[in-house]
């Protein structure tokens, strides 16, 4: 199997360093970056199979950063890590596909699954 390359967009450095290293055990290859800025300037230079993104950073936010990847990229999975609420969640992405969530704090099982399931590892739940 193929090494997947991640694109994990979370202004809270530690989490991006503590998953990252977690997801590289796991065979992944990632590259964190902290704003949505720099989202759009990775997957304009780069291939990545997913992004994993935030809703809140610094200066672009998540549901914009989205929108930004669909214009770039309408086919890269996507999957939104979050503390925020799901109500805001679903009032952010009122008229977008809204991508699969996973909510903060999370285990790293229940991630792993997303991936794999995003990445077409594994059947749908």
């Amino acid at each position: 199997m193929k090494q997947k390359h991640i694109l994990l967009a979370d202004d809270d450095r530690e989490l991006c360093a503590e998953l990252s290293n977690i997801l590289e055990e796991n065979d992944y290859s990632v590259c964190c970056v902290h704003t949505g800025e720099d989202v759009i300037k990775k997957i304009k230079k780069e291939k990545f199979d997913m992004v994993l993104l935030d809703l809140k950073m610094p200066g672009i936010g998540g549901v914009e950063t989205f929108r930004k990847i669909r214009k770039i990229n309408p086919s890269l999975p996507v999957i939104i890590i979050t503390a925020v609420l799901s109500s805001e969640v679903e009032k952010g992405f009122q008229g977008l596909e809204t991508p699969p969530v996973i909510y903060k704090p999370f285990g790293i099982a229940k991630i792993m699954a997303h991936l794999k399931r995003v990445s077409g590892d594994a059947p749908p739940v």
